[in-house]
């Protein structure tokens, strides 16, 4: 869960998962991340629990978390939750990958999951060279730009643009916007059926 700033999720060299935040400013220990694992579960928290206000997430709107993890990994699931803060995900596996953001934009590449869920408001999204079984996209006014392998894809938008590019065609496609383009490329000589109304 991480409020404002960044997100950078990352594949390097190594075995083991490594994680660290970046601030401009001087951070007070209540000011700085928490973590804990249980059950075989790394969870991340912005700052100490219970801290509230504007002005305290105000002052440290720069704080940007970085993870690191070994090339190669596979991980039964991944979540990430932002408010304001940017999310960059790239370079790892993940059967169920979930992601919640409110305005910030969210860019991720070279990602290979069986589930995802991805939820935004007003941030753009961009998935590049992914590949998933079953890709979910909600967004209001948020532009959604896609490009990798799917089985399955539903996206929901009511003024955001939609634009996918698939390296196949997908098993189905379904795209509801209300007041937004739909923009779908698949290869030449795909069979598919068409179902449109406007």
């Amino acid at each position: 869960n991480w409020t404002s700033g960044s997100v950078t999720v990352k594949a390097v060299s190594g075995n083991s998962i490594r994680f660290y935040e970046q601030e401009d400013n001087s951070l007070s220990e209540n000011e700085k991340l928490r973590w804990l694992v249980s059950d075989g579960k790394l969870t991340i928290q912005f700052c100490k629990s219970g801290l509230k206000g504007a002005n305290f997430f105000k002052n440290i709107t720069g704080k940007n978390l970085v993870v690191e993890v070994p090339s190669g990994t596979s991980l039964d699931d991944f979540s990430l939750d932002c408010v304001s803060a940017s999310a960059d995900v790239s370079g790892f596996d993940s059967d169920n990958f979930d992601l919640d953001s409110v305005s910030g934009g969210v860019m991720i590449s070279g990602v290979n999951c069986s589930n995802v869920n991805i939820d935004s408001v007003s941030g753009r999204l961009e998935l590049t060279d992914f590949s998933a079984d079953s890709l979910e996209m909600d967004t209001t006014s948020g532009k959604v730009s896609v490009s990798g392998v799917f089985s399955s894809v539903d996206i929901d938008t009511v003024s955001g643009s939609i634009a996918a590019t698939l390296s196949k065609c997908p098993d189905s496609f379904d795209a509801d916007t209300i007041s937004g383009s739909v923009t779908l490329t698949v290869p030449a000589n795909s069979g598919f059926t068409a179902d449109l109304s406007t």
